[in-house]
């Protein structure tokens, strides 16, 4: 999908994920009155159904939006929005307030703050382009889910051993 020269891209991982954890049942599932955040295991059962992540790769927060909206519509309901994008923190704020049946992730995550950041704003799961144990740890002591980026074997078994939830091998293209 193509937003005035930005791109989505969809990660995909079905069975990528560490063992089977606690799933759960989509619009069957009850929770206390007020509690209206998504938990971790169901965004890991989101990703374990479904593997696929859309993530919003484009140039303005407007178009983040619409990438956003639009994936969601079409039935892709955990979106990444990259710190890369202008205003992303604002963009996982508003996509988290106004878009229903979303899952919004931060991506780039590089530290314990601006993933801090990002939760405050509505972010229920994160990513980062390399394994970065803080970042991995801290979405652990939260509970929330962490993608950590690697490519090599040692990077892949580095971040399970660090706790992360998923791995996401990148860059894929370099490698086949």
């Amino acid at each position: 999908m193509e937003a005035q020269g930005g791109t989505v891209g969809l990660m995909k991982g079905k069975g990528s994920g560490r063992g089977s954890r606690q799933k759960a049942v989509r619009g069957n599932k009850a929770r206390p009155k007020g509690d209206n955040q998504v938990k971790k295991f169901e965004v890991r059962g989101w990703f374990e159904d479904t593997g696929i992540v859309a993530s919003v790769r484009v140039k303005s927060a407007e178009d983040a939006m619409f990438a956003a909206q639009s994936v969601v519509a079409g039935g892709v309901v955990l979106v990444e929005i990259p710190l890369t994008v202008p205003q992303a923190i604002t963009v996982i704020n508003q996509l988290a307030k106004t878009t229903p049946r979303i899952i919004v992730g931060a991506g780039g995550v590089t530290n314990a703050a601006s993933a801090q950041a990002c939760l405050d704003a509505g972010a229920q799961f994160l990513t980062c382009d390399g394994v970065l144990p803080a970042v991995i740890e801290f979405a652990s002591k939260q509970e929330v889910v962490a993608f950590p980026g690697a490519l090599t074997p040692t990077e892949i078994i580095t971040a399970w051993e660090a706790n992360a939830d998923f791995v996401k091998v990148v860059p894929c293209a370099h490698i086949g």
